[in-house]
């Protein structure tokens, strides 16, 4: 492929709308060809990360396994759009994980579908609500893989760990503000033994904390945070049905009550809430 700076000089030189003409097919042409390429493997599983909601925040290798996937299995967090993109033969599965709904699968169910897939030399896709290794159980669904040898691939995407909080433009890090912030699962507070240490971080990013909103509220004051600490909470992020909320640490959880269902949600407790765009 010739060189931009040639290219240019081969358009200007032929001037005139023909010119301009010449250069958007090459553009294209080029840009047809990088996003064109996807090595896939039949009889391998792909976990891929989603992204965090909007379509647009998927990875450009999400979509290509999509389009070239014989069985999906998908997340119910995963934007509904994504599944789209596969073809009419594509077998797919809606095997969606929330929390607290009877009708979540088992993970037994979803390995089993997986490796059975695999062994039939499918090309299967298993996505993933934001980044598959960031609370995912992607752990129990490579175990299963690597007990059939079945082999696999991580396709990265992007994190509502940190895509959540700037769609409420909150920076988690800050110079003066937040120089370190940690990632919890609010899932369960009971397992989690170090409140003291997560009242001492600048910032704590929660995730599957809407439940037990109230307690792990009680619980941070109770460890030393000052219970005028801002907080946020950002529902939906990056979809058209987003919504945020802004508060202080006493009387968050009762001024979120009235907004009930709140799932999705990410919450942010420190200093740097405070920017949160409501």
């Amino acid at each position: 492929m010739t060189s931009t700076p040639a290219l240019h000089l081969v358009a200007a030189a032929l001037g005139g709308a023909f010119a301009v003409y010449l250069w958007e097919r090459i553009y294209r042409c080029r840009q047809k060809n990088i996003l064109g390429k996807c090595d896939v493997e039949k009889g391998k599983v792909y976990l891929v990360g989603a992204g965090p909601g909007g379509f647009g925040l998927a990875t450009v290798r999400a979509v290509q396994l999509l389009q070239r996937a014989d069985v999906l299995l998908t997340d119910e967090l995963a934007d509904p759009d994504l599944a789209k993109l596969v073809s009419n033969k594509c077998e797919v599965h809606i095997v969606g994980k929330r929390g607290g709904k009877s009708s979540s699968v088992p993970q037994e169910v979803i390995n089993d579908l997986l490796v059975k897939a695999a062994q039939a030399k499918n090309v299967v896709v298993r996505l993933k609500g934001g980044d598959p290794l960031v609370f995912g159980r992607v752990n129990m669904e490579m175990k299963a893989l690597r007990q059939f040898d079945i082999p696999f691939e991580i396709v990265p995407g992007v994190s509502s760990i940190l895509s959540a909080p700037a769609a409420a433009n909150i920076p988690v890090t800050d110079k003066e503000l937040s120089k370190v912030f940690s990632v919890l699962s609010g899932h369960k507070p009971d397992n989690l033994e170090c409140w003291r240490e997560l009242a001492r971080m600048d910032t704590l990013v929660i995730l599957m904390g809407t439940r037990t909103l109230e307690d792990i509220c009680n619980r941070l004051i109770a460890a030393g945070m000052q219970d005028t600490m801002p907080c946020a909470l950002v529902q939906w992020a990056n979809t058209p049905h987003q919504r945020v909320f802004k508060g202080v640490l006493r009387t968050f959880a009762s001024e979120m009550k009235p907004h009930a269902p709140l799932t999705p949600a990410i919450i942010i407790v420190g200093k740097v809430a405070e920017y949160a765009t409501c």
